[in-house]
């Protein structure tokens, strides 16, 4: 198959790209950056700016893709109004310009934000609450990305993304966050302990995010482990991986905070490989040996 991705040198984008690779589809990557070392030379890779077609748009008609997997959202962790329109705009721009040079199926990055203040186990379902200004700007994007792509004849995936963790991942997020506090002999410091969340390991959100793409589900999937978690518990995880176990006792209490319900990819026969306890294990000896964060 023949894949235009975005975001290819974000967190989930790299792991994403070596599966597309070694799956055999043939990638073209759209992207503002340079390649980065160790991108395979078959890698078709166009720089340029989503934010105007008429860079990209000509590269897209002489690749004539099958599909598009879109991961990038610039600006995070700013998701103030500007960067939350600026990004929906260049989404929807995106969406139409793969249209128009064949493609025949999107895979898209939500976010579970866009479920807003909810709480347990949440369903594909379930109506928006209050989603803010982030989530809101996304449902927006996937509101009109369905409205071209029907009109098109096209299919979107659109997958709700829950709380991914790993290596590469963003300095400030909880799980790098807490590691960098254990090895610095610090106390982990929790803003919301008792916060419930959906923790997935990074391969397989890019696992789940190709499958999407290969089997051109049409619909909207939730990209979990379908398991809560307090954050907490993940502190005190990791504390027992540093030999610390007695550094933080963890509350039972669940009265706070959600997470997915992952029936629709279950159907398509996708199931988390990494357990939260490998993940952390994994993300742990990365940033102790000084691998690589955003």
């Amino acid at each position: 198959m023949k894949v235009v991705l975005t975001g290819a040198t974000g967190f989930i984008g790299r792991p994403a790209l070596d599966l597309l690779l070694k799956r055999g589809h043939q990638v073209l990557v759209v992207s503002r950056q340079e390649p980065p070392a160790g991108v395979p030379g078959k890698v078709q890779w166009y720089k340029s700016d989503l934010s105007f077609p008429e860079t990209f748009g000509t590269a897209l008609v002489h690749f004539q893709p099958d599909a598009a997997l879109h991961l990038a959202w610039e600006g995070i962790p700013d998701f103030s109004l500007e960067k939350c329109l600026g990004n929906l705009q260049t989404g929807v721009v995106f969406g139409r310009a793969a249209l128009e040079a064949g493609c025949k199926h999107m895979v898209v990055a939500g976010s579970c934000w866009e479920y807003g203040r909810v709480l347990g186990l949440v369903s594909e379902s379930e109506a928006p609450s209050s989603p803010g200004v982030f989530g809101a700007a996304k449902n927006a994007q996937h509101s009109i990305l369905r409205a071209l792509f029907e009109e098109g004849g096209a299919t979107l995936s659109w997958s709700r993304i829950f709380f991914v963790f790993g290596p590469g991942q963003r300095r400030a997020s909880l799980v790098p966050a807490v590691c960098r506090s254990i090895l610095a002999g610090e106390p982990p410091a929790l803003r919301t302990p008792s916060a419930v969340n959906d923790f997935l390991y990074v391969d397989d959100a890019a696992a789940a995010l190709v499958l999407l793409l290969e089997t051109r589900a049409d619909g909207v999937f939730n990209v979990g482990s379908g398991v809560g978690t307090r954050a907490d518990a993940v502190a005190s995880l990791l504390l027992g991986m540093a030999g610390k176990p007695e550094g933080l006792k963890a509350s039972s209490d669940f009265s706070t905070g959600f997470y997915g319900d992952i029936s629709g990819l279950k159907a398509l026969g996708w199931a988390p490989q990494v357990t939260l306890e490998e993940g952390l294990r994994r993300t742990f000896d990365s940033i102790r040996g000084g691998g690589l964060q955003c």
